[in-house]
């Protein structure tokens, strides 16, 4: 069974009954949903109400997108023998009311209270538009420069003229119609229009200044924007849904930040406790390996940052225990509405797949230390990152330590390097994280039962390396 989308039904119950008290001769709906066979999670609602001269298409928008969500907005269908040319009131508003630059898209709505909130406050403003659309759609001039307009945005936006050559039939132009309409609502969730909502004009009109093949309603707000000497309220009040969650982004950033410092220690645990592990079962029987180092595991604190930020978006929740109690309640239900990046399996899907390559890299790197036997003794192959090599200690021609090198000043900086020569002329240079202590304690007892000298030179340059 699906779960119930409550925003939805307030959507629903909202628009229903103000189509029914404004007169509408008709009312139907819709819904879509995500996954194979739509048997997903809600993606849209649709509901259009009918009038002598036009239909009026309301939406409600769960998931619109990766930058997007839960946005209340609507388009007038004027000719009903092409229902897929829709114009929202921005398109139409220069035809009846050239002043009027009011908020009539809302995204963001992280609530049923706030979806019939704005509803609510909307009614008044489409009451009085529902007559100047019955006297607009008698006025063929007008109606004919809406179309122009219109049709000259979207062959804009596309680069060419689609509606030329368009079919009434074509499935195609009714896509790049539909696309079009994503591309335009877009505009009123960005940060500019939120910058115009909360009166920051001079950010609202650089922002806009930066968009390409601006829509005529762009154009007109920037000029509106341009002459503006006052606060013009663009929206009901306790409405602005989409400034309010723009403008929260900087603290959803700071939750990610946050929820990822927690995530770090126990996923660098994590990583660090398959290491010995894994170390454990490759390296059993040994009498000592340099993967068994604890310094070894710690490199996994830096590997674990991309985990810690990935999984950072399943535990955000427990960030809300530093804000107050008002402000972690909105951003509480501005988790619910965000989930759909959740619902369409993306996050998962990278979150598994991120894991698996962490899992398998730690894995195959723990393959590729030095480990000593009874026996002989596992040393990194020259051919591959994540293998090892096995030789008898008969292989080995000695262990040299060298006290200290010179730096590029000339100054000698003395620490301790541990190399093991082969017969063959190879070297292996013990991990610089494993200490002199260690090696004298674990390492060169070994060798020396083994028959294998330990040799000190002063200088690390006196070793003549072999490439």
């Amino acid at each position: 069974m699906r779960k119930r989308d409550l925003i939805a039904d307030a959507f629903f119950e909202g628009v229903s009954a103000f189509s029914e008290k404004s007169g509408a001769r008709g009312f139907d709906s819709r819904a879509e949903y995500s996954g194979p066979r739509k048997k997903g999670d809600l993606t849209k609602m649709i509901c259009i109400a009918s009038y002598a001269d036009y239909d009026i298409e309301y939406v409600y928008t769960a998931v619109g997108g990766i930058s997007f969500c839960s946005v209340f907005s609507f388009r007038i269908i004027f000719d009903r023998s092409m229902p897929y040319v829709k114009y929202s009131p921005y398109d139409i508003m220069y035809k009846i009311d050239d002043t009027n630059f009011r908020c009539y898209t809302f995204s963001y709505i992280e609530s049923p209270e706030k979806m019939k909130q704005v509803i609510t406050a909307l009614e008044p403003e489409l009451s009085d538009l529902l007559p100047k659309l019955n006297a607009l759609c008698q006025r063929k001039a007008d109606m004919s420069d809406i179309f122009d307009k219109f049709s000259d945005g979207v062959n804009a936006h596309y680069g060419r003229d689609i509606f030329r050559a368009a079919d009434a039939d074509d499935e195609d132009f009714e896509h790049f119609i539909e696309s079009y309409y994503v591309v335009d609502d877009a505009f009123y969730v960005s940060k500019p229009y939120a910058q115009f909502l909360r009166g920051d004009y001079n950010s609202a009109y650089n922002g806009m200044r930066r968009i390409k093949n601006k829509s005529y309603y762009q154009i007109r707000l920037m000029s509106f924007i341009a002459s503006l000497d006052h606060r013009y309220e663009a929206v009901p009040e306790d409405c602005d849904t989409t400034g309010e969650a723009v403008f929260s982004n900087k603290t959803q950033v700071v939750r990610t930040v946050i929820a990822a410092l927690l995530l770090l220690l126990p996923c660098a645990a994590a990583l660090a406790g398959i290491h010995y592990l894994s170390s454990a079962l490759i390296y059993r029987g040994a009498l000592w390996s340099d993967a068994w180092f604890f310094l070894q595991a710690l490199r996994y604190v830096s590997s674990s940052v991309i985990p810690a930020f990935v999984f950072s978006w399943y535990c955000r929740g427990v960030t809300l225990i530093f804000f107050k109690p008002e402000r972690r309640k909105y951003l509480s239900a501005l988790d619910r509405i965000t989930v759909n990046k959740r619902r369409t399996g993306c996050l998962s899907v990278a979150a598994g797949a991120i894991t698996a390559m962490l899992v398998i890299s730690v894995v195959i790197t723990a393959n590729s230390y030095a480990a000593f036997y009874d026996d002989g003794l596992r040393l990194p192959s020259e051919t591959s990152l994540f293998s090892s090599d096995n030789y008898a200690y008969s292989d080995v021609e000695k262990l040299v330590c060298a006290e200290g090198s010179y730096n590029i000043y000339g100054i000698y900086v003395p620490g301790e390097q541990y190399i093991i020569e082969l017969k063959n002329g190879k070297q292996y240079i013990l991990s610089y994280e494993v200490t002199g202590s260690i090696v004298k304690e674990k390492i060169i007892p070994v060798l020396e039962e083994k028959g294998v000298p330990t040799v000190t030179v002063h200088d690390a340059d006196d070793i003549d390396f072999i490439p």
